[in-house]
């Protein structure tokens, strides 16, 4: 029997981040594992300046996501100013743009976020990881730091409200024990899907589920000062609701 760490992630804007080139910056429908475990490195009080912690924090859990409701899209018009050249590391944006006027440049794009959007988080460890369960369950809990859903003008709008749940069957059984005993937190959604739909790491335990398709995912930390990321790949099956859940 295997024991996993579930929480929630609720917001009324949240963005997964896609590959982002050019102008326009896309948004997963799901949560990407790189924002899920910057989420979990800001509640223990990471910094994003310690590559070896992030690392190992990114080889010590497994991930699966339980989508509850993927939300609406939506997306934003942004205009940016930057100076035309690189000049050194700057404490402000204010000390950034304070440069001649001449060297400003506008850069347009569009970024998307997904709205009214309802995803399970499912974790758990190998024996290589340093942080047990019960260490990232009280700091996500008790952040050190503030926790938000992609970006950071998007907060979580409930508490993650996490739980070690025991599951023999693998992460599917232990996600539908997360939602029969905790199904007042999924009350909030105005829609609701027929079925549930569960991504998991490729090396995750078996599971007695239809397996819907297989995708790579490039959301996977590798540098972290230079924004690199690897391949990951990511399977997706699908469940029926649970009747008392879907009534």
């Amino acid at each position: 029997m295997r024991s996993y760490l579930i929480f929630r992630c609720y917001g009324p804007m949240a963005s997964w981040g896609d590959i982002a080139v050019g102008e326009y910056r896309r948004s997963y429908a799901q949560p990407s594992k790189s924002a899920i475990l910057g989420l979990v490195a800001a509640a223990l009080g990471i910094r994003r300046i310690e590559e070896q912690k992030l690392h190992e924090l990114g080889e010590a859990f497994a991930l699966a996501l339980c989508v509850e409701n993927e939300g609406l899209p939506l997306r934003d018009y942004h205009t940016i100013q930057t100076p035309s050249a690189s000049t050194g590391p700057h404490r402000t944006r204010r000390e950034e743009l304070a440069v001649d006027p001449a060297k400003i440049n506008t850069l347009l794009s569009s970024r998307e976020y997904r709205c009214d959007a309802l995803s399970l988080v499912a974790l758990w460890n190998n024996e290589r990881a340093r942080w047990s369960l019960e260490e990232v369950q009280n700091a996500l809990r008790e952040p050190t730091y503030t926790l938000y859903l992609g970006r950071k003008s998007c907060p979580p709008a409930l508490p993650l409200n996490p739980h070690i749940i025991s599951a023999a069957d693998g992460v599917h059984e232990a996600f539908l024990t997360y939602i029969r005993e905790h199904r007042m937190l999924t009350d909030l959604l105005t829609r609701k899907e027929n079925t549930l739909r569960i991504f998991s790491d490729a090396d995750a335990d078996p599971v007695s589920a239809i397996k819907q398709y297989e995708r790579i995912r490039r959301d996977l930390p590798h540098h972290r000062e230079r924004w690199q990321f690897a391949d990951r790949e990511e399977h997706c099956t699908v469940l029926p609701r649970p009747e008392e859940d879907a009534a």
